[in-house]
């Protein structure tokens, strides 16, 4: 009986979360549109600072590359590329590079068996 109380809690757990990212994936049209760093209050010279950061790590081989992204009141402040898409053949990284994603359910398993665990 407390296995199939812990099953039913786990898959509420489960149907909770994916029921919460529902209204996103509704909305139709943009949800962020183009700003400037002044337009919401932000330093552009900060934010280049943080691309440079980045970039000194792409440059050091400390990482492959990333595609940065700050957004502020409803507004994509900065959308830069860093990097390499496919460093052997010097493919640079684009900002709409789609990114290989692996392992994405064990934050939700491992919520789960927490939310189990306090029951």
């Amino acid at each position: 009986m407390i296995r199939t109380d812990r099953f039913r809690h786990l898959a509420a757990g489960l149907i909770l979360c994916f029921m919460t990212a529902l209204p996103a994936l509704a909305q139709k049209g943009p949800v962020l549109g183009p700003g400037t760093p002044a337009s919401v209050g932000m330093d552009g010279a900060k934010l280049a600072e943080g691309v440079k950061l980045y970039q000194e790590a792409v440059d050091r081989d400390d990482i492959r590359g990333a595609v940065l992204m700050v957004a502020r009141h409803g507004k994509i402040v900065l959308l830069e590329a860093v990097g390499w898409k496919h460093k052997g053949y010097r493919l640079p990284l684009e900002r709409d590079t789609l990114f290989r994603m692996a392992s994405n359910t064990k934050p939700v398993i491992a919520t789960a068996v927490l939310m189990l665990e306090n029951v």
